[in-house]
Parts: structure tokens; sequence; C-alpha cells
């Protein structure tokens, strides 16, 4: 069978040619819209990531702008006063370096029931 008889040939008054060029012309059709529909899906489904990670984003903002205002230290040293009865150090309870030891010996001492030197 010739070229020239494949393109003449005809089926129930159809050229075979033709009805092979329209089944690969459906198939194309089919397949690029099912791509089309599978493609949108997964664009809903980044646009609903990125929504997301918009909505995290902005929650960690909130999150940090709390954790700053409960560290300020103006609000821990007003709670701390208030709720505990605490306050500034006094400057005569600070001690050099060097008198550790001394006040090391006294603890021990006092623990021991002994006086102090």
């Amino acid at each position: 069978m010739s070229l020239r008889g494949v393109l003449t040939r005809r089926f129930r008054g159809v050229r075979i040619v033709n009805l092979v060029a329209l089944t690969v012309l459906l198939t194309l059709a089919v397949t690029s819209y099912a791509l089309k529909t599978l493609a949108e899906a997964q664009d809903v489904g980044t646009a609903d990531v990125q929504s997301q990670i918009n909505l995290e984003a902005k929650r960690i903002r909130l999150l940090k702008a709390e954790l700053s205002h409960l560290e300020a230290p103006g609000r821990i040293e007003r709670l701390s006063t208030q709720y505990l009865g605490l306050g500034p150090v006094d400057p005569a309870r600070d001690i050099a370096a060097e008198s550790l030891p001394r006040l090391a010996r006294g603890a021990a001492a006092t623990k021991a029931g002994a006086p102090s030197p």
C-alpha cells in the first residue's frame, strides 16, 4: 500500500488521515485541559501556603512586640517592687573581690556555731 493509498482511503465516507488527525487533535486538547487544570490546582495550593506564611509572619511580629513589652526593664522593676517587695541594691552591700574569702570563712564559721573573726 502506498502513501497515496493511505491518504485517499476512506472509512464510512471519511478519509482515514482525517480521522487520525482528529484523534490526535482531541487527544492534545484533552491533555492540555488536564494539565491546565492541574497547574491551577497547584497555584491554589501555592496561594494557600503563601497566605499561611504571611499569617505566621504577622503572628511572629505580634509575639515579638508582646515579648519586648513583657521584658521592658521599667515593667519588671515595677512588678518586682509591687509583688516581691524588691528594690534597688544598697551600695553598702557591694564588696570587692578581695573580701570574698573573708566572707566565706565568716559564713562557714557561722554555720559551725563559732563567732566570725
